[in-house]
C-alpha cells in the first residue's frame, strides 16, 4: 500500500485555500488520461458521467461492481492520483467500501449524505459523521489514509431553503470533526455562504464551477480549497459531438442495407455515399477500420480542445496555476 498511501498524501496537500485544486471530472480511461496529459496533478471522476458512460442514471443505478470496474481502468491507465465520486457509497459497509476503492487504486472518495434507500432524503448528520469516521478508520487499517471529501447535499433543488445555510454548516462542522478531509456544499454559489463556509466549517472546502456562480478568481479569493467541474465536462462534450458527426466526410444514404464490413469490398461504383458539403469520399475514408482509428483521434483531439479552452486554469504540482495551454 506504500504508493496508494503516498497517492493519498499527495492528493490530500494539494488542497490549499485560495490556491484550489482544480478538477475537470473524468468519465472514462479516455478523458481520465487526457485531464493527466494536461498537467492537472490529480484526476477525479464524475458519479454523474461515469454512471451515463456505463449505461445507467445517476443516483446509485449503476452496480457498485461496475462502478469499481470502470475505475481500476482508469487508475491503470494514469500516473496520478485519483479521486472518485462514490455517491453515498452504494450500499457498502465503510471497510468494504474502503476494500473496493483501494482495489481499483483510488485514495479519494466524495460521499454524499443524500440516502439514495430512502427517496432520496438527507442522512441525519451524526449518522453521517459516524460513517466519515469509519471510512476514514478504515482506510487507517489498511494503511491508506484515504482523503474523504464529504458533500452537503441541503443545497440540492428541493432541499429547504431558509434552513440551507445553517444546516449546511451544522452538517460540515460534524463532518469535519469526524475527520472529513474537505467539504463540498454543493451547488451553493452564493459568494457570502462561501465565505462562511471557508471560515466556520473548520475544513477546506470544495465549490462546483458552474454557469451562474462565482468564477475560479473570486473563488480563489474566497479562500476555496477545491474546485470541481462534476459533469459539466462530460456534457460540453457530448453536446459537442453531434456538429462533429455531421462533419464526418460521409453518410449513408436512408435506406442503404449495406452493413459497414461491406464497404472496403464493394466496387467504388456501388458506395452509395453522400459527401459532407461538397467534399469527395475518398475510398480509404470508407475503410471501417480507417475509420475507427480518425474517429477516435478525432474524439481525443476534441476532449484535449474542450479541456484547453473550458477549463481555463491548471494546477500543476508545485501548485503554479497555468493558462491552460500549453507551455
Amino acid at each position: 500500500m506504500t504508493g496508494l498511501a503516498a497517492a493519498a498524501e499527495t492528493l490530500r496537500a494539494l488542497h490549499r485555500p485560495g490556491t484550489p485544486l482544480i478538477l475537470p471530472n473524468a468519465w472514462d480511461a479516455t478523458s481520465a488520461m487526457v485531464v493527466a496529459e494536461h498537467g492537472f496533478p490529480v484526476v477525479a471522476t464524475s458519479s454523474a458521467a461515469l454512471a451515463r458512460s456505463l449505461g445507467y442514471d445517476d443516483g446509485e443505478q449503476a452496480p457498485a461492481s461496475e462502478i469499481f470496474a470502470a475505475l481500476g481502468r482508469i487508475t491503470s491507465r494514469v500516473g496520478v492520483p485519483v479521486t472518485a465520486d462514490l455517491e453515498s457509497g452504494y450500499g457498502l459497509p465503510p471497510a468494504d467500501l474502503v476494500a473496493e476503492m483501494l482495489k481499483a487504486g483510488v485514495v479519494g472518495l466524495n460521499v454524499e449524505d443524500t440516502d439514495h434507500a430512502h427517496a432520496r432524503a438527507l442522512r441525519d448528520p451524526d449518522e453521517q459523521a459516524e460513517r466519515i469516521a469509519a471510512i476514514k478508520a478504515a482506510g487507517r487499517s489498511s494503511g491508506v489514509d484515504i482523503v474523504v471529501n464529504a458533500r452537503v447535499d441541503c443545497f440540492l433543488p428541493g432541499r429547504p431553503g431558509d434552513t440551507g445555510l445553517a444546516d449546511g454548516l451544522g452538517r460540515a462542522r460534524r463532518y469535519a470533526a469526524a475527520g472529513a478531509d474537505c467539504v463540498y456544499p454543493i451547488l451553493l454559489d452564493d459568494e457570502s455562504g462561501i465565505e462562511r463556509f471557508v471560515a466556520e466549517s473548520g475544513a477546506p472546502v470544495n465549490v462546483m464551477l458552474h454557469p451562474g456562480g462565482p468564477g475560479l478568481d473570486r473563488l480563489r479569493a474566497l479562500r476555496v480549497a477545491r474546485v470541481s467541474l462534476g459533469a459539466g465536462l462530460a456534457r460540453i462534450v457530448a453536446a459537442r459531438l453531434e456538429p462533429l458527426l455531421e462533419r464526418l466526410p460521409f453518410r449513408l444514404v436512408a435506406g442503404d442495407e449495406m452493413r459497414l464490413s461491406h464497404l472496403t469490398a464493394a466496387p467504388a461504383a456501388s458506395w452509395r455515399c453522400r459527401p459532407a458539403g461538397s467534399r469527395r469520399v475518398h475510398r480509404a475514408c470508407l475503410s471501417s477500420r480507417h475509420n475507427h482509428r480518425c474517429g477516435g483521434r478525432r474524439l481525443q483531439g476534441r476532449i484535449r480542445g474542450l479541456i484547453q479552452t473550458e477549463v481555463p486554469h491548471r494546477q500543476r504540482p508545485d501548485g503554479h496555476l497555468g493558462d491552460g495551454r500549453a507551455e
